[in-house]
This record gives structure tokens, sequence and C-alpha cells, in this order.
């Protein structure tokens, strides 16, 4: 007789959950896309790689790919921005430690698009892929900021993604400007 544990597959998918966050489904779908998004440098066919991770048709993967980061797979491999990547699962826990610094900023201006994303790295996806802070500058690399502000209106934080309006040379159409004030700021890298 195994000594191994047995669970119903109820129970399996509900300790899963419980311990990843994710359903085993939702899991895989997310490990092959990582895997995918990983060779995607390469120069083979996207569908080729799809169907080796498992996707029966491009369209499929197409559908899966946007679902999970808001691009188009050919939007992403043009950028090669970064993506929400998940890696296999370990149970072993690293020490996380974040270390801001602390810097006095002027006030400064910041044009930028508001996000119409509920999570907020997919805005971000969106940002990077369509190269918008080049299309903001004129072609000119800029640093970009990200800046939460509470919608008093709708009672519910904004996000927003620009460059300082000083460098705002290039196409601003459907942006706004926000007003930084100036202070001490923690920076996190």
């Amino acid at each position: 007789m195994c000594p191994c544990i047995r669970y119903s597959n109820y129970h399996f998918i509900r300790v899963f959950k419980e311990a990843t966050g994710l359903t085993p489904a939702d899991y895989i779908r997310k490990r092959r896309l990582t895997e995918i998004i990983k060779h995607m440098r390469q120069d083979v066919p996207i569908s080729e790689i799809a169907f080796e991770y498992g996707f029966n048709s491009k369209e499929n993967f197409t559908r899966a790919f946007f679902s999970e980061h808001h691009i188009l797979p050919t939007e992403y491999k043009s950028a090669l921005n970064s993506l929400k990547l998940y890696e296999a699962i370990s149970f072993e826990t690293p020490p996380f430690e974040i270390s801001p610094e602390f810097i006095y900023l002027d006030p400064f201006v910041v044009t930028a698009y508001k996000s119409d994303e509920i999570y907020t790295p997919n805005f971000w996806n969106k940002y990077n892929s369509r190269k918008w802070s080049k299309k903001l500058s004129g072609g000119k690399v800029c640093e970009d900021y990200g800046i939460s502000a509470w919608n008093e209106q709708e009672n519910k934080l904004d996000y927003f993604i620009g460059i300082r309006k000083d460098n705002a040379h290039g196409d601003t159409e459907g942006t706004v400007e926000l007003l930084i004030q100036g202070g001490l700021y923690a920076v996190f890298s």
C-alpha cells in the first residue's frame, strides 16, 4: 500500500488554491505562458513555441496571452517589455527586503496617461509595449513615473503613467497633467 496522502479532486483543488492563490488550471496556464514568453526572444515563430507548450492553435494562444497580459503577443515581441511571469512554485520563502532611498524632490508636473486597467501591471504592459513614453517625448528616452491619485468624485484610487512635462515634446493627446508636490519621497528600486 502506498504511504502517500490521497485527496479527493475537490479537496486537492481547495488546498492548492489556498497554498498558491490559483487553481491548478490557472497555475498551469500561467506557467505555460511564462515558458513561452521566455522563448519568444528566439527567432522562431510564436505559433511553433505555443504549440510546443500545449496550445493547439495560434488563436487559443493569442486569446490566453491577451487575457493574461492585456496586450497581444506581437506587441510584446516587438517591444520586449517586462511582463509578470509565474515561476515554478516553491514553498521555501526567500527573505524579502525592501530598502527605500529617501530623497527630496522639488515640485514638478507629469504629463501622463490615465490607466484603463484594474490591475496596474497590465497598464504598464500597454504603456511599454506601445512605446507611449517615446510617443510623449518625441522619441527621447525619459524616466517614467507611475502615480496613484485619489479620485474624490468616484471615491477610488486612479493610476497614471507618464513623463515630466518638460520632456513632453511629442504627441500628448489623451493625457492629463499632474502636479507632483515637492517634499521628501521614498524611492523603491
